[in-house]
């Protein structure tokens, strides 16, 4: 929901990429096997934050 809010405020408009991961051990699910599973490899630039580990950087923008 809180994505949704920060879209409508228009607070990701300059955003040109947002990845959002969940990685798990497994192709599956409680509820199934996942339509959109891919493997790839990303290399961040920037500065790490996640407000569950840093709450001041949350929102920090790489």
């Amino acid at each position: 929901m809180v994505k949704v809010l920060m879209l409508q405020a228009r607070r990701c408009d300059d955003v040109a990429v947002a990845v959002m991961v969940h990685p798990g051990p497994t192709d599956r699910h409680r509820h199934g096997p996942f339509l959109e599973l891919s493997e790839l490899t990303i290399e961040y630039l920037g500065k790490e934050s996640h407000a569950v580990v840093a709450p001041p950087l949350a929102g920090y923008h790489s």
